[in-house]
């Protein structure tokens, strides 16, 4: 199996073979079982595969749930928040090393999935050699993560106390009501309640239509390029949950998806391609104004619908001892 320093398991092995530690640690985290089989040691830092898992059976709930809505390419931004929550794999966490007592940040991830759950999933030879080289149970399905973490010292094998922690990003839940805007409305206040936690009340200071400059969109296609404009301020708000020293704060987002860009030759549809307005969300000095973008249309709409996502952490951070005592 290569492993090199960078984070990527599709890499040609450097003529370097890095110094391998056994670790084999295991715990359970954020709904999920994890294993830290062994940290690989390059002359750039430390290489750590974190291998998580779920039954199958989980997954295979989760894919008979969601796939008829993917399929049709219907999801909403509420629907969206709910598909990822519902998803074990797609819980975002950050991860930093401490080594003797110093933090390191994570440099580089990369990610590859075994799920075994049939020809549709289809599993590829790195990742089987994943499953074989760590051992892992083929009656769960197991995402692996390899993060890379610089060490500028270079004397990792000379570590006597290395640990790993493991901090969960919020997840989104839709708050109630949605509420609807028009270009030109005036001020007003809606209050928003939180299926989860802190509810909030959002002042709306107006709304108003604009269009896409040209420039910004890919030759050949015909873009929408209409959209509206949202000011507003969050009030009644504590700040709730947090990433670091880092307040989350609830998101606004349009309830209706873009329209696809088409063919400009045919005039019909150019395929799934992403399209958003950028700078969705921009705050306005220390005013606590801020403003966000709808969806892009070809048309100029009447009214925007908007839906408030709620931030939620749901699981506490998890220290893991690689080596030495905690």
């Amino acid at each position: 199996m290569k492993v090199n320093y960078g984070g990527f398991f599709r890499k040609e092995q450097s003529a370097e073979i890095p110094l391998k530690r056994e670790l084999n640690r295991s715990v359970v985290w954020y709904g999920m079982e994890w294993k830290i089989p062994a940290a690989y040691l390059c002359k750039e830092g430390i290489v750590l595969d974190l291998c998580r898992s779920v039954p199958k059976e989980i997954l295979e709930a989760y894919y008979k749930k969601w796939k008829p809505l993917l399929e049709k390419e219907e999801v909403d931004p509420g629907q969206e928040a709910q598909i990822k929550r519902e998803n074990p794999f797609a819980r975002d966490y950050t991860a930093t090393l401490t080594v003797d007592g110093k933090i390191y940040e994570r440099e580089r991830l990369s990610s590859m999935a075994w799920y075994g759950l049939g020809k549709e999933e289809a599993n590829s030879q790195e990742a089987e050699e994943l499953m074989e080289a760590y051992s892992c149970d083929r009656c769960r399905a197991w995402q692996f993560d390899r993060i890379s973490f610089p060490w500028p010292e270079g004397k990792a094998e000379e570590a006597e106390v290395l640990s790993v922690t493991l901090k969960a990003l919020p997840v989104y839940y839709e708050g109630v009501p949605r509420f609807v805007t028009k270009p030109g409305c005036g001020c007003q206040q809606v209050q928003i309640q939180n299926p989860v936690g802190i509810s909030c009340r959002i002042e709306i200071k107006g709304c108003e239509a604009s269009v896409l400059k040209e420039e910004m969109c890919r030759e050949g296609m015909e873009w929408p390029r209409q959209f509206q404009i949202l000011t507003y301020e969050i009030q009644d708000w504590d700040g709730g949950e947090a990433v670091g020293d880092k307040a989350v704060r609830p998101v606004i987002r349009d309830c209706r998806m873009s329209d696809e860009p088409r063919k400009k030759a045919e005039g019909t549809s150019g395929g799934a391609i992403g399209v958003s307005v950028f700078a969705v969300k921009e705050k306005h000095g220390d005013s606590g104004e801020e403003t966000v973008c709808s969806s892009l249309h070809f048309e100029p709409q009447d009214e925007t619908e908007w839906m408030v996502l709620f931030p939620k952490v749901e699981a506490s951070e998890k220290t893991i001892f690689l080596t030495g005592q905690e």
